[in-house]
């Protein structure tokens, strides 16, 4: 199926983008630090290709994309895109760039607004949506069971977890049971998207949202199920399609390789 033509709305988000973006390039080359279209591609996590083509309105912003170059350029999401902004007020937090390992770093020092003496912090339940070989995503939020569930600010403290870049979503299928069954919600982190074998994530697979094992064998990428009736598939898709870590389970913390 043709990708449908960008709207008019989306060309402007993408060419104001365009000039803030060539504005950066120009100084990170008068300063002399890196300004190659390879070096900023591997910085911003997609490939050149992808780059470009945000750039000239080829592919749509999505949040992902979007609070990359914000994060890249310095500048505010609201500078460029004025809808994705008020996307990423509703269910991520503000929307001004910060360096995400600088956020990860303060995350045991997050207040959010006035201390909860339950010792809970809300995160946002969510709808997620993806495009075969779009990288990023966008999420809806969902308000069944009042639209956030609950997880003890002493797992987000401990693990060093952001809350503004925590999301739960709803498993879906069968591939996962016994450890996720159909329905069950899971807490993805998604600034933390780098591949760790073992661990468990939320991953665009051929336009599709799934919830995998990453497993790192004979030097390629698996996506494996837990129920042993679904084969492993190769992941030969780009970590852009990564979409974050599965962190959280209501009860427990999901970490430590899982076997």
């Amino acid at each position: 199926m043709p990708a449908q033509p960008l709207t008019q709305e989306q060309l402007d988000d993408a060419a104001r983008l365009k000039q803030h973006f060539a504005t950066w390039q120009r100084a990170q080359r008068d300063a002399g630090l890196p300004s190659s279209q390879e070096a900023i591609s591997e910085k911003l996590g997609f490939n050149q290709s992808s780059l470009s083509q945000y750039l000239n309105g080829r592919i749509p912003l999505n949040i992902d994309a979007a609070t990359k170059f914000a994060n890249l350029i310095g500048k505010p999401v609201a500078e460029f895109s004025a809808t994705l902004a008020e996307q990423i007020g509703r269910y991520a937090g503000p929307a001004d760039p910060v360096d995400s390992s600088a956020m990860l770093r303060r995350a045991s020092q997050v207040s959010l607004d006035e201390p909860d003496p339950s010792g809970l912090i809300s995160v946002p339940m969510v709808t997620m949506r993806v495009e075969a070989g779009v990288p990023g995503f966008e999420a809806d939020l969902e308000f069944e069971d009042g639209g956030v569930i609950q997880i003890p600010r002493e797992a987000v403290e401990s693990e060093n977890w952001a809350p503004q870049c925590l999301l739960a979503v709803k498993v879906r299928g069968l591939s996962m049971i016994p450890v996720f069954a159909d329905g069950d919600t899971i807490v993805l982190n998604v600034a933390d998207r780098k591949l760790v074998s073992g661990e468990v994530y939320a991953v665009n697979c051929e336009g599709k949202p799934a919830v995998k094992q990453m497993v790192f064998e004979r030097q390629q990428w698996y996506m494996r199920s837990f129920n042993p009736t679904f084969e492993p598939k190769p992941f030969r898709t780009p970590d852009s399609d990564v979409i974050g870590k599965v962190v959280y389970q209501p009860g427990r913390v999901v970490s430590g390789r899982m076997k």
